[in-house]
């Protein structure tokens, strides 16, 4: 157990035992829900005292794989799931208190810093092969550990806009933060450029263009400007055509954003080498993607293809991916079929 990597249940363990715990623990199976899908990027903004530390302490005890939680959850609500146990304690967790980083730093900037490095030290002395010792910057080290090892993390963050709020005039701080935020989530970012969708709540909306409290605002202006297809049965937003995918990448491609366009730009050269039946090209584009975008990437079950392929008929180009874990390299092969 670490500080800030896998901390355990003992936290958890306190606020249950005292005189006074409201059981929000059926929260749980919402969360559990949406592990590993599109929808797993989750942000609860509410006011102070409204029992958000309470809660980020119940979500490390309950999927910190450090631990057995099973005493401390059997008894409260979400102990009454059939499947409450089916993700419980099986994740790296790692839970970062920004308050805690600002009382250790001098300023923003420092406090961004310490957040990074506090957080690699630890992960380095579990995970240590194929990391640069050097290397202190988060995204970079979670990427690398998830290619070398195949770890996902489950990231909490208790005080998250603390630096927006007690450094307002920090605009450096700010930027930096962003940066650290937009390379830990940026597969939202990527998912609809790729021409994926995002769940939006448009509801909580204020019908101005000057009160952003969330992602879920300025999704629902980009919709009522035109900007952004909404499909009210599914709750999800997406980028609606080709030109629009387009004036989205002219309008982040200089403002900081550039891992971003260069895993668009990387995307569109794979696509063109598949087309080719450049299966070398291929093989290193995918590569290249694997070790930026690791926490993204998800491989499908060919058995899936089959059945969705079963009525089709005309030309089929067929790719297959492998990955050598000795090797740490992919290998691939593309044939054209025609289904009559």
């Amino acid at each position: 157990m670490g500080i800030f990597f896998n901390p355990g249940n003992e936290g958890f363990k306190s606020v249950v035992r005292s005189k006074v715990y409201i059981d929000k623990t059926e929260m749980l199976k919402y969360t559990n829900s949406v592990c590993d899908t599109e929808q797993r990027y989750l942000c609860v903004s509410r006011p102070r005292r409204f029992g958000k530390s309470i809660t980020a302490e119940m979500l490390v005890a309950y999927y910190d794989k450090s631990c057995d939680s099973r005493e401390i959850f059997q008894p409260l609500k979400i102990g009454k799931s059939v499947d409450f146990e089916e993700h419980m304690n099986k994740y790296d967790v790692i839970h970062i208190d920004v308050n805690y980083f600002r009382g250790q730093s001098v300023n923003g900037l420092e406090t961004v810093e310490k957040i990074q490095k506090y957080v690699t030290e630890e992960l380095k002395e579990t995970y240590l092969e194929g990391i640069d010792k050097e290397e202190w910057k988060l995204p970079v080290v979670l990427a690398k550990i998830n290619k070398v090892y195949g770890v996902k993390f489950i990231i909490v963050i208790d005080e998250w806009d603390a630096i927006f709020r007690e450094d307002k005039s920090d605009v450096k701080a700010q930027e930096a933060y962003i940066t650290l935020l937009r390379g830990l989530f940026k597969d939202a970012i990527i998912e609809m450029l790729a021409g994926g969708k995002c769940k939006v709540n448009p509801q909580k909306f204020q019908n101005d263009m000057i009160s952003f409290k969330s992602k879920d605002d300025i999704l629902t202006l980009l919709i009522h400007l035109g900007y952004l297809a909404y499909d009210m049965k599914n709750g999800e937003v997406s980028i609606p055509n080709a030109e629009v995918r387009e004036e989205y990448k002219n309008a982040i491609e200089d403002t900081g954003w550039e891992k971003v366009m260069e895993a668009i730009n990387a995307s569109e050269q794979l696509l063109q080498a598949t087309w080719n039946h450049d299966e070398v090209a291929v093989a290193k584009g995918i590569d290249a993607i694997h070790t930026a975008n690791t926490s993204i990437l998800s491989y499908n079950n060919e058995n899936y293809y089959v059945q969705t392929l079963k009525g089709y008929k005309g030309e089929v180009l067929l790719v297959g991916i492998n990955y050598d874990k000795e090797k740490k390299e992919h290998q691939c092969v593309i044939e054209s079929i025609a289904k009559l």
